[in-house]
């Protein structure tokens, strides 16, 4: 997120004043230091920060409302819809929800590829907070090697899909999965 645009991997540290000490000489022992264009980059897209939140926040409730009501959804996680079991919370100490969710789909591990693989607008990727909204099908990407017991101990069921929402138009990417969902 702070960057925007998937490419650039950087962060930032917080916490008590002594643990920031403590990594501080761990940093500085392993040379942990931002290379200066991805510095550059990293600055320039701290600029938009706030408008790329907000955009992808709104379109991720829209997003995530529209998966609520779908027949091949089978839950969707996301602190925004008031389904969410800390809505409350979320409302209280968010400004917004995020750009974030996860949904899971009624058909397991052969419907989450079947709709990885129907996306037009929405991109493959595990590079989360950018402008384009991205797609990551866990059971199938990122934890692929996982036996099924492992991924159901990791909480990670054959059907889910975790998407980052990205800045495009909210009614394109709600069609997209609409398109790939199929009707029911």
């Amino acid at each position: 997120y702070l960057n925007g645009h998937h490419d650039v991997t950087a962060g930032v540290l917080a916490g008590s004043t002594d643990l920031l000490a403590k990594a501080r000489l761990h940093l500085i022992d392993t040379g942990s230091v931002l290379d200066p264009f991805p510095a550059f980059l990293l600055r320039r897209g701290l600029k938009t920060l706030t408008l790329r939140v907000e955009r992808s926040s709104r379109n991720a409730l829209a997003l995530a409302r529209f998966l609520e009501g779908h027949p091949n959804v089978s839950r969707v996680v996301y602190a925004g819809l008031e389904s969410y079991p800390q809505h409350d919370l979320a409302v209280r100490e968010l400004a917004d929800s995020g750009g974030l969710l996860a949904f899971e789909l009624a058909g397991g591990r052969e419907a989450g590829e079947r709709v990885f693989d129907s996306l037009e607008l929405c991109s493959r990727a595990s590079s989360l907070g950018g402008i384009d909204t991205v797609l990551l099908h866990p059971a199938s990407t990122s934890h692929r090697q996982f036996s099924p017991e492992q991924l159901e101990r990791a909480g990670i069921s054959p059907g889910l899909l975790r998407v980052s929402v990205g800045c495009e138009d909210a009614d394109d990417i709600v069609a997209d999965f609409e398109q790939a969902l199929g009707r029911g």
